[in-house]
């Protein structure tokens, strides 16, 4: 028998005979038996949800509390979408309110961050959001939590000086970088859609002709 178990055991045949001691009784009849063991059940899970450290994660935090309604044997209707949302709402209490400027954050809660703030590059935006929202709330990031970016010059040879190296491209081979080059671009620039043609310079394929 597991150690768990053994335990549990222990404890319901001392709450027995402590209820036969208090009551005068030798025998309990099933009814209270059963009651005894919800008890015990529910005093376990209590201390061990209370004893635990938990991080802000409903998805977490659910599944664990899920488990121990079903071991307390608690109705099923206190499962599910209902414990979802009310973990959801507990989380949210413990918030902070978004400083309006991000020069208002703690250093401590920047060095949790995955990136700078003020953000340059829009893509890194989710990850940023996530990170921020396990500490604050709020409905959306204020201005000032962005770097106004510059166009994207139209030649390449009028960028930064940190990137200017990078185009234009005129091998085939480093096509596959363009991703990556564009990442660092997006830093410093902002424009739509594609970059320009000016940022490629590639020789045009060669047809064999049998």
């Amino acid at each position: 028998m597991p150690a768990h178990q053994i335990e549990f055991e222990a404890m319901f045949d001392k709450a027995i005979q402590n209820y036969k001691g208090k009551h005068s009784i030798t025998v309990t009849n099933r009814e209270i038996r059963d009651q005894i063991n919800s008890k015990i059940r529910q005093k376990l899970a209590i201390q061990h949800i209370t004893n635990s450290r938990f991080r802000k994660n409903p998805q977490e935090i659910t599944k664990v509390l899920n488990y121990y309604i079903g071991f307390m044997k608690l109705p099923k209707g206190l499962q599910d979408e209902i414990v979802w949302k009310t973990v959801n709402k507990a989380i949210q209490t413990t918030l902070l309110l978004l400083p309006e400027k991000p020069k208002n954050i703690p250093e401590k809660v920047r060095e949790l961050l995955p990136f700078e703030i003020p953000i340059k590059n829009k893509s890194n935006l989710r990850s940023l959001l996530a990170a921020l929202r396990k500490v604050y709330t709020f409905a959306q990031l204020p201005d000032e939590y962005f770097t106004e970016l510059e166009p994207l010059p139209d030649n390449p040879w009028e960028l930064r000086e940190e990137v200017k190296g990078l185009f234009s491209i005129i091998d085939r081979k480093d096509l596959r970088k363009v991703y990556g080059y564009k990442q660092r671009l997006a830093e410093h620039y902002k424009w739509e859609e594609d970059l320009l043609e000016s940022y490629f310079s590639l020789p045009k394929k060669k047809y064999h002709y049998h």
